[in-house]
């Protein structure tokens, strides 16, 4: 069997398997793998990866930026709430 350099979570296949925690879903060290229909535990061996290895190239977006925008919501949503407040201050 020849072998790649890559790991099974660095795959477009694998499903990383999460457990829910109180303010979070914690990652696991298993996972899906959908090309070899079974599961991978990241601890044994197996994480070198396989024949079917498929790079996956989806983004990411880091905390940073995910907060960025958040702030960027809120901000227009107070915009928002202190326009219908005059209105409805002008209406009275």
């Amino acid at each position: 069997m020849h072998t790649h350099s890559v790991k099974c979570n660095k795959c477009k296949n694998f499903k990383r398997y999460y457990i829910k925690g109180v303010k979070e879903f914690k990652r696991t060290d298993y996972g899906w793998c959908g090309k070899n229909m079974t599961v991978i535990d990241m601890r044994e061996d197996n994480r070198i990866g396989c024949e079917k290895f498929i790079a996956n190239t989806e983004r990411v977006l880091n905390k940073r930026s995910v907060y960025y925008y958040l702030s960027e919501l809120l901000t227009e949503l107070s915009a928002i709430r202190e326009v219908l407040q005059d209105e409805d201050h002008d209406e009275e």
